[in-house]
């Protein structure tokens, strides 16, 4: 049994979900405290000049390093209609853009008082699309302490998970040795997806999800499995 951990972010990275294709069980770490690092209110997109981010203001003042499932979106702001304008302007003629466009337009309609609120949101539909099958479970519901590899220890036994699955990018910061000394193993994946077909030109690695969906659709888990 695999496990990996993820951060419940808006639009997030590719990579993240060649992860959640590899693990049975998925933890949402929505504990984790909030920093303008995580990226978890931004993601990249596509557009005719190359990338560049949308992003979903915040109210963080004063709140540094409150937990991630408490992160409120500001209220009274544009941000939904000029992100749907935005997917809108440089993703109409995506094979996929049909598919998608009535779902997109229903979900930057609603009204969001919590980030994390609409992060999972976008997660279910994408474990959906994908045809992921892991047990999503959250953090807030394991009692795990300690430095970040005694939590993955933690989850690891709470599931009855015997690998770890997660990201090569991760080796600069995590210990896998505190894992294998408690008998687990860690799988390193690779951020490298297959290359398929984009708007305007060329070929962008590391984009949001979104990117993948629009212009593969449900076929993305296929690109997701090989590198």
């Amino acid at each position: 049994m695999k496990l990996a951990t993820f951060t419940p972010k808006y639009w997030p990275r590719q990579v993240y979900f060649k992860k959640l294709l590899m693990a049975d069980v998925v933890v949402l770490l929505d504990i984790q405290p909030f920093s303008s690092s995580t990226q978890i209110n931004r993601a990249p997109i596509k557009t005719v000049n190359g990338w560049q981010w949308i992003t979903i203001p915040v109210l963080s003042k004063g709140m540094k390093g409150q937990p991630l499932c408490r992160v409120q979106i500001k209220p009274d702001t544009t941000w939904s209609k000029q992100h749907f304008r935005t997917i809108l302007v440089n993703y109409k003629n995506a094979p996929f853009w049909e598919t998608y466009a009535d779902w997109l337009k229903h979900t930057y309609q609603q009204s969001w008082t919590f980030l994390i609120e609409l992060n999972h949101h976008l997660l279910e539909f994408l474990v959906q699309q994908f045809h992921i099958k892991a047990k999503v479970v959250l953090a807030s519901q394991v009692e795990a302490t300690g430095l970040r590899e005694q939590k993955v220890v933690r989850y690891l036994e709470t599931f009855s998970c015997d690998t770890y699955v997660v990201e090569s990018d991760a080796r600069s910061f995590f210990d896998d040795r505190i894992l294998v000394q408690q008998g687990f193993g860690c799988q390193w994946i690779s951020p490298n997806v297959e290359p398929y077909n984009q708007q305007f030109g060329d070929f962008l690695p590391n984009l949001s999800v979104l990117d993948l969906l629009l212009n593969v659709g449900p076929y993305g888990h296929w690109h997701l499995q090989r590198e």
